[in-house]
């Protein structure tokens, strides 16, 4: 498997080939390539350069484009250079003789509405029924709206962006994440749970909203893993209550014995034990 390759692997990228047209390699000792690369135009670049230093007819390849209605379609069908990204994909495409190309998407308006014409237009598309455990638009904003808790403007990401301090909201949803894979670790379960932040389609939003967490989690673990006699740690812990890097904004910790955390058929009343694997669970 490679990541993100370029063509400096062009020695073992040859070793390969020769391998695949080798009629004396058996075909259950040849070497399948699986390569992964990120959906941008330099990365994609350094792929088709790497590519073209082997002659590939008759080698077979699918190429996976997840995420097809992102970065890939051409974004510019007027002007008379298609975008750059579109153009990477149709190189690596012109690179591979016989190849299959399998779109993944949950918007495939954006492949169905593009030209007939256009490479990445799909000969057909096969609709993937989705698991029992997943959950979507419907679970969220009908089943259980509930679950939903909407971002006052005041804290809308665009909004925020040049403040030194996290908005309340992002600190709520932090100090209610770690609380939960708490009660994971408490119950000792196999399940795993992992948080998406998404603030924005802007990177440097992103950027900001990284950093925020990152101190958020190192000073959190921090104070949580002082001994229990250190007065910061005892406001956090008993009190429900942190200061972080000038953020007056109170976040609390501390479960009320009525509260109640359910996920998978568990549950957990109140808040000490939970406060006392923190430390493991951030």
């Amino acid at each position: 498997m490679w990541e993100n390759p370029s063509v400096n692997e062009h020695l073992q990228f040859a070793q390969l080939v020769r391998d695949w047209r080798d009629e004396r390699v058996p075909e259950k000792r040849q070497q399948g390539l699986f390569i992964t690369v990120m959906k941008n135009h330099a990365h994609l670049d350094h792929l088709a350069n790497l590519l073209t230093t082997q002659q590939l007819q008759g080698i077979n390849a699918i190429v996976i484009d997840d995420e097809a209605d992102q970065a890939g379609p051409n974004t510019r069908p007027l002007a008379p250079e298609a975008s750059t990204t579109h153009r990477r994909i149709r190189r690596i495409k012109d690179c591979l003789p016989k190849h299959t190309y399998l779109q993944y998407t949950a918007t495939a308006q954006a492949l169905f509405l593009i030209a007939l014409l256009d490479m990445l237009s799909p000969d057909y598309a096969d609709v993937l029924e989705s698991g029992e455990e997943y959950c979507g638009g419907r679970a969220f904003f009908i089943d259980r709206p509930d679950l939903i808790k909407t971002i006052p403007d005041s804290e809308r990401p665009d909004h925020v962006i040049d403040t030194p301090e996290p908005p309340s909201s992002l600190l709520d949803a932090l100090r209610l994440f770690f609380l939960g894979v708490a009660v994971e670790l408490k119950q000792s379960t196999d399940a795993y749970r992992s948080m998406l932040i998404h603030p924005h389609y802007r990177t440097a939003i992103h950027r900001s909203y990284r950093t925020w967490t990152d101190q958020v989690q190192r000073r959190w673990s921090e104070v949580l893993r002082r001994p229990e006699t250190d007065e910061e740690r005892q406001e956090l812990a008993e009190l429900g209550l942190i200061r972080a890097y000038r953020v007056r904004a109170a976040v609390r910790f501390k479960l009320k014995p009525a509260d109640v955390f359910r996920r998978g058929g568990l549950q957990v009343v109140g808040h000490i034990e939970a406060v006392c694997i923190l430390p493991h669970s951030i």
